[in-house]
Order: structure tokens, then C-alpha cells, then sequence
């Protein structure tokens, strides 16, 4: 496996997963061995072909899934062992599908957020920290309107900014560009992008585009298999060998100012 160990810096909040196993089903294991770290001020990305367990890794590092073997810690403490308020406090989630039971206003969706600090009624506090994130995100415009009325672009906005209310130090995204057109997947990632360099805020997106991941990401993760094929920059790890290896295409790898560019060629090469 390719990997780069990097380490965080003082103050910076670090969620830290080793030796991750997961199975839904005792004899059909979904990871093994798996280990990542994320933490303020970068933007990891997870890549690797359908079904390799993006989703079920990113649920074990939100505590949703409990792994069968392998530890999750927040800043060295047991993730299961920081309550659930608290948890919610650092670590945002964005998951790729959000149901939208009613017509909510957009700022009543984004107020959602403060539901760890207020869970009984906002304060002035809650609302201010609302106003001041819906400004950042240009949301300020859309504040009454019905969410289910928005495009996909301004709806993931809205969920971004529903995380940055929680004042979570920590932002998980599942797929956030998934139906999304080029040119808001670009406005989106580069909502994102600023708001790791601005913001001191870590990010870990899960994403299938590798050319999004290599122009967006400060570090990337390859899971193929069950196991960790990979981790390091974009250009240590999107290169033709691993993209033949994990997703059995033939490439060309472009290296650009920007980071690699990958540019795909016809034919499925055979495992």
C-alpha cells in the first residue's frame, strides 16, 4: 500500500481510525485492516470503485456502524465514548441523499444544526451563528424559501451550511456532487475548498470523480477490496498503475499545475 503518514499539528481537532473491520454479515467482510486519519485544515478524499465500502467506513468513523474489530478516536478519546451532543459539536455530516419531509424554509433547515447546543428552543446565539453562516454561503437571498423548491446546487449548500451551524471543526460529505451539474460541482467544491483554507475547518469527502478529488483534495484514500490500496497526495496515488490495478481501465495520467488529470481510454482491462 502506498502511504504517507502525516501527523496533526497542535490544536488542530484529528479523528484517527486503525485497524478498521466491518462486516454486515460474519462470512462477507466489508473492511479489513483499514485505517485513515482526517483532521482540521485539510481535505481528504475517499475514492475506489462501487462497493468497496466508502459509505460503510465513513458510518464507522461517525459512530453510526460499530466496527467488529479496530478503534475510532476523536482527538485520542474512544469515539464511543464522547456523547453523542459533544460528538455532534465537532464532527458534521452531509449524507449524499437528504429527505426532505416538508416544505421547510431554508433557514429553518439551517437552524437544525444548533439542535446540540439548543435542543429545546434557539437562542438569539443559534440565530446569530445561522445568519452569519447563510451570509458566508450566500444562502442569504433564499432564507424563506421552501427547500424542496431549490436546485440540487443551492440544495447542497444548504446542507453544508446546516453543518457549519453545528460549528463542527470536522465536515463529512457523502458523494456532495452526485446529480449536480459541472458547473455547481465546481461552486460547490469551491464553497468547500475555501472553507478548509479560511475556515481551519477538516474535510473528507467521499467522491468517484478522480479529476474533482486531484483538483480539490490536500490528500487522498483508494479503498479497492476491502483494504486500503493507498494513501498519499493526488499525484502519489492517482497515477495509471493504481487506476489500471484498482478500477481495471486504461489511462493516461495528465500532471498539470492543478494536480493530475486523468484521462480514460476505451476498453475494460481484464482483472
Amino acid at each position: 500500500m502506498v502511504s504517507v503518514e502525516t501527523s496533526a499539528g497542535a490544536g488542530e481537532l484529528e479523528l484517527r481510525a486503525e485497524n478498521i473491520h466491518f462486516a454486515y454479515h460474519t462470512s462477507r467482510p466489508v473492511l479489513s485492516g483499514v485505517g485513515i486519519s482526517v483532521r482540521q485544515g485539510e481535505w481528504l478524499t475517499l475514492l475506489g470503485p462501487n462497493g468497496t465500502g466508502k459509505t460503510t467506513l465513513l458510518k464507522c468513523l461517525l459512530g453510526q456502524l460499530s466496527p467488529q474489530q479496530g478503534t475510532v478516536r476523536l482527538d485520542g478519546t474512544p469515539l464511543a465514548a464522547v456523547p453523542e451532543r459533544e460528538r455532534a459539536k465537532r464532527i458534521a455530516y452531509v449524507p449524499q441523499m437528504t429527505k426532505i419531509p416538508f416544505a421547510m424554509p431554508v433557514v429553518d433547515a439551517v437552524l437544525t444544526g444548533r439542535l446540540a447546543y439548543s435542543p429545546y428552543r434557539y437562542t438569539q446565539e443559534d440565530r446569530q451563528v445561522v445568519a452569519r453562516v447563510m451570509e458566508q454561503l450566500h444562502l442569504h437571498e433564499l432564507a424563506f424559501r421552501p427547500i424542496n423548491e431549490l436546485s440540487g446546487g443551492e440544495r447542497q449548500r444548504v446542507w453544508i451550511a446546516r453543518a457549519l451551524a453545528q460549528e463542527a471543526k470536522l465536515i463529512f460529505l457523502d458523494e456532495p456532487t452526485t446529480g449536480l451539474d459541472p458547473e455547481n460541482q465546481i461552486v460547490l467544491l469551491d464553497t468547500v475548498r475555501r472553507l478548509v483554507e479560511r475556515g481551519g475547518v477538516g474535510v473528507l469527502t467521499v467522491l468517484h470523480d478522480l479529476n474533482l478529488a486531484a483538483m480539490y483534495s490536500d490528500r487522498v484514500a483508494l479503498l479497492s477490496g476491502m483494504h486500503m490500496f493507498a494513501q498519499g497526495t493526488p499525484t502519489q496515488v492517482i497515477t495509471e498503475k493504481i487506476i489500471r490495478e484498482v478500477y481495471h481501465v486504461d489511462n493516461e495520467v495528465l500532471q498539470f499545475d492543478s494536480g493530475p488529470h486523468v484521462r480514460l481510454l476505451r476498453g475494460r482491462i481484464e482483472s
